[in-house]
């Protein structure tokens, strides 16, 4: 700002010069000195003009250079973020790589082999499964599915141990007593009660001998015929309710403290 100051003060001094008229002069006596201590003059103004605008010219060329310089590291230190920053993503990605191949794909694999043996009929012993991921929940369900296939064999091991020891029974009351204990077994916390039919009479009666004689289900079979019990009657499993809204109720089983499952046994049409 000093610099242009002083240049307009100079262009100042020139017009001033020029409004004396003094380069208006064209010959006469004394011309040549006259023009020449004007020429001095002009140059004692313009000289240190020049002079000031080449050093301005200079520091605009250093300001442009450093600031080409500065831009130039600018862009170097851009330039060697952009770098480390790819680096510390392809490591970032290299350890996720690394992880999953040492957690992910051993536990994937133990699944995969685990599922293999299930599927060709072996059940073995349960996974091991911690976490709350995916892959944990995978293995839970697995876990799920050993149970319940367990249960399933053990349910037809159960029955098919019934089915033998019923055809070895020697009598009639052996193999109902077989049949109210495999009953009682299959649903826990309930009691069984076996009834047949009395051809003669036709009338149900229970064949299990300690069936108290005044007991509510001894009151309800005295003089109940086949057809009292529904589930007789629809020659299908019937279940009563404790409170139930069935549109026909069971003489037998209906208004009970206690809910009821029949299944009738029926054969020959009978």
């Amino acid at each position: 700002m000093a610099g242009l100051a002083r240049i307009e003060e100079r262009i100042a001094g020139y017009l001033e010069l020029r409004e004396t008229r003094a380069y208006d002069a064209v010959g006469g006596v004394g011309f040549v000195r006259t023009q020449n201590a004007l020429s001095r003059r002009t140059d004692r103004i313009l000289d240190p003009m020049t002079t000031q605008i080449e050093d301005l010219r200079l520091s605009e060329e250093q300001e442009s250079a450093d600031a080409q310089e500065a831009s130039n590291a600018a862009d170097g230190r851009m330039r060697s973020l952009l770098l480390l920053s790819v680096g510390l993503a392809l490591i970032v990605g290299l350890l996720v790589v690394v992880l999953l191949s040492r957690n992910m794909v051993p536990r994937i694999k133990r699944y995969s082999q685990f599922a293999s043996r299930i599927a060709s009929g072996g059940a073995g012993e349960r996974l091991d499964v911690n976490g709350t991921d995916e892959l944990a929940v995978l293995g839970r369900a697995l876990n799920d599915m050993v149970d319940q296939r367990r249960s399933i064999d053990a349910r037809e091991q159960a029955q098919t141990d019934f089915v033998d020891a019923l055809q070895v029974t020697s009598t009639e009351q052996e193999a109902h007593e077989l049949i109210q204990r495999r009953l009682e077994q299959s649903l826990p916390a309930s009691d069984a009660l076996l009834m047949q039919r009395n051809n003669s009479a036709n009338r149900l009666q229970p064949v299990e001998t300690s069936l108290a004689l005044n007991s509510e289900m001894a009151i309800r079979l005295q003089d109940a015929e086949p057809r009292t019990c529904l589930a007789v009657r629809f020659a299908r499993s019937h279940q009563e309710a404790l409170t139930s809204g069935a549109l026909l109720a069971c003489h037998l089983c209906a208004g009970r403290e206690l809910a009821s499952v029949c299944e009738p046994l029926l054969w020959a049409g009978r």
